[in-house]
């Protein structure tokens, strides 16, 4: 439900020709998305790395998109291990 309601915030034109979101804020939603369920790769965030991380080791992993926090733009990216 997440996705949907935020799809359609920034995508659905109205009667005016403009989204909801251009209208509360006054420009198009203007980032990149992927789809919903396609694979991707991301990047881990450090805060999740530690200070241990070394010069070899992969900040990347594999992982599901699921969907865009609204407030942030961050990313939920599902992996075996939980959401990131």
């Amino acid at each position: 439900m997440l996705h949907q309601a935020f799809t359609y915030n920034r995508f659905s034109i109205g009667h005016d020709g403009c989204t909801p979101f251009r209208r509360s804020h006054g420009k198009d939603f203007d980032k990149a998305l992927c789809e919903f369920g396609e694979c991707m790769h991301f990047k881990f965030p450090k805060r999740m790395i530690g200070p241990d991380l070394n010069k070899w080791d992969s900040r990347w992993g594999a992982g599901v998109f699921i969907g865009i926090r609204a407030l942030s733009n961050e990313v939920y990216v599902g992996t075996p291990q939980g959401v990131i």
